[in-house]
């Protein structure tokens, strides 16, 4: 199996993220259960015929020090968010959010990033655009190309087409 490029997969506990990647890598597990640490899963990228290695992390208060640990060793990050979650989640995400971009390894890197607005498919969610704002990813202060895309892990086109995107960002990057 070719791996074109890594990818690590962040954000808060219960976001989705489990879900999203087994739905990209045709995995059969039915039941998900809280990630301990870290699952690897291995995604198809439709526009260059390659895999890239995701490293899932656990969003829970206790692991989100380890996502740190591997920045330097990945060239692109996704980032899930849960668009029906509580305001006060939406605050504790935005402190993450700033959080992770304003790491060195990430500000260094300038690795590009996709925000997932993730369980687009439900009734009371915030919409992408509102989250943009109150998340402070509207701001020009951060040199990382970002990404923003709505998705379920019921829209396969749609999670593939986020993939098509990073993967541009990413090669559009090293040329």
């Amino acid at each position: 199996m070719q791996v074109a490029f890594s990818v690590i997969c962040v954000g808060l506990d219960n976001a989705g993220k489990t879900s999203l990647l087994r739905t990209l890598s045709n995995s059969q597990r039915m039941e998900i259960f809280p990630t301990p640490t870290m699952e690897i899963h291995y995604v198809i990228c439709p526009k260059i015929g390659k895999y890239c290695l995701v490293y899932d992390m656990s969003g829970n208060g206790r692991h989100r020090a380890s996502w740190r640990i591997l920045y330097q060793d990945v060239q692109a990050m996704i980032y899930v968010i849960d668009t029906s979650d509580s305001e006060y989640r939406f605050h504790l995400q935005r402190h993450l959010i700033e959080e992770v971009l304003n790491d060195d390894l990430i500000k260094k890197s300038a690795i590009p990033i996709l925000f997932l607005f993730n369980k687009n498919d439900k009734k009371n969610r915030f919409n992408k655009d509102d989250l943009i704002k109150v998340l402070g990813l509207d701001s020009k202060k951060f040199k990382n190309k970002f990404i923003f895309k709505e998705t379920s892990s019921f829209e396969i086109s749609k999670l593939k087409e986020a993939i098509d995107n990073l993967t541009d960002a990413l090669f559009s990057k090293k040329q």
